[in-house]
């Protein structure tokens, strides 16, 4: 029993000696030094380092930022290292060293910093857009250079120094932004070593605008009129600045013909109102395909959606009701958004879509557009509901419909021409 009890702890200890001596590697330091070609010391800002051990695929160490140039860093003996260079997320040099007894150092030669100066100017060409922020970033997103910049009158921004871009992927991406909703994506943008370049970036922004028509109304169907008050409409940019003012006509709209592209809220006033209480407002991104703009009481827009534009049935006709959809019970809910809500979003009355086996028409009170079965036009016309000054559209869009529904056979009994009103 003793000698048991004696070869079992020396057994153990003969197992041990091996596996701790295993983990155990002898560490040295590699010192890196970054130099530009003329001998002087790299800026060290914004260098990530990727160290590759022997023949392996993924890095051994990975370091995001470095504290310092020259810069020490501890690794194994007994192995040869790769190490890539990235600086702002661009590839900037790669070199070799073996490891074997006490500390080593390797130099590596950076390429000279390129500079840019952007000039952002509108979609002719050559007009400049001033007071617009510019950013610049790598293509993956992961560098953003320190500043932004702001344009001067002629469109220019301040010269932004950057890592060249060696491989063939890697590139900038110039960002000119208007206000906080426009922006316009610019690249790829390529820096040359110890080269200045400057670029023009052509947006697709025009620099003239069309005329932009402001409409105020008092209820979903109705535009205000002079016995409704005193209107004008204010236009803000997005900085909260008042840049114009129209004043509303008796026909309840207003016009600016002057504005430029960029993130606007129209506010209606009433200055008849010793307050100068405002009667409602709409926000809208102006690029230059917006004509239109449509204010609502301030009411009528906290509305739910849910509540307000109604659907009503046939039975509509017959009361002095607001018409937005004449419908059977019967109809299913269409797939195009109802009329009055295109409307509100800044489609045209005369654009408006409508369903499948409906028909577009605008009312004679207000000119709002509604869709309806073709079978109610006439009814409409004699009601006066209605006002339709081309019947032969609206014949072809029946035509096509009823064809579509019912035989050639039926096609004449089922689909009468809507006559107008004596």
């Amino acid at each position: 029993m003793k000698v048991v009890t004696k070869i079992v702890p020396v057994f153990m200890l003969i197992l041990l000696v091996p596996l701790t001596s295993y983990g155990q590697q002898e560490v040295s330091s590699l010192e890196i030094n970054m130099k530009y070609p003329g001998g002087d010391r790299a800026d060290y800002h914004g260098t990530a380092l990727k160290i590759y051990q022997d023949n392996a695929k993924n890095p051994f160490k990975t370091m995001e930022s470095l504290s310092g140039n020259p810069f020490n860093i501890p690794l194994p003996i007994g192995h040869r290292y790769k190490i890539e260079v990235y600086v702002n997320s661009m590839f900037a040099n790669v070199d070799y060293v073996d490891l074997q007894n006490g500390n080593e150092k390797l130099q590596l030669n950076m390429p000279t910093p390129g500079s840019i100066r952007l000039t952002a100017v509108y979609n002719d060409g050559d007009t400049p857009i001033d007071n617009a922020t510019v950013m610049i970033k790598s293509d993956d997103g992961a560098y953003e250079y320190w500043t932004n910049s702001t344009t001067d009158n002629d469109g220019n921004t301040i010269r932004f120094w950057l890592q060249p871009t060696i491989f063939n992927d890697d590139h900038y991406v110039a960002s000119v932004l208007i206000g906080n909703d426009l922006s316009y994506n610019y690249y790829p943008i390529r820096i040359l070593p110890n080269v200045s370049q400057d670029i023009k970036i052509i947006t697709p922004w025009p620099a003239e605008m069309p005329p932009l028509v402001v409409s105020v109304y008092k209820s979903p169907y109705q535009k205000i009129s002079k016995s409704d008050g005193n209107f004008v409409v204010q236009a803000y940019n997005s900085k909260e600045n008042r840049t114009a003012e129209s004043k509303v006509n008796v026909v309840g709209e207003a016009y600016f013909s002057s504005l430029k592209v960029g993130s606007y809220i129209f506010r209606a006033i009433d200055l008849n109102d010793d307050k100068n209480v405002e009667w409602g407002t709409a926000k809208m991104i102006i690029d230059g395909k917006q004509t239109s703009v449509q204010i609502f009481e301030n009411q009528i827009n906290n509305v739910n959606v849910a509540l307000y534009p109604r659907i009503y049935n046939a039975t509509a006709l017959a009361q002095n009701e607001p018409m937005h959809q004449i419908m059977t019970s019967a109809d299913p809910v269409p797939v195009q958004d109802l009329p009055l809500k295109q409307f509100k979003a800044g489609t045209l009355a005369r654009d408006v879509k409508c369903n499948d086996a409906f028909i577009l028409v605008l009312k004679t009170e207000n000119g709002m557009p509604a869709c309806v079965k073709s079978d109610t036009i006439t009814t409409l016309l004699e009601r006066g509901w209605i006002s339709i000054h081309d019947l032969t559209t609206i014949q072809m869009t029946i035509d096509f419909w009823c064809e579509k529904e019912h035989p050639p056979s039926q096609f004449v009994h089922l689909c009468p021409l809507p006559t107008r009103p004596t």
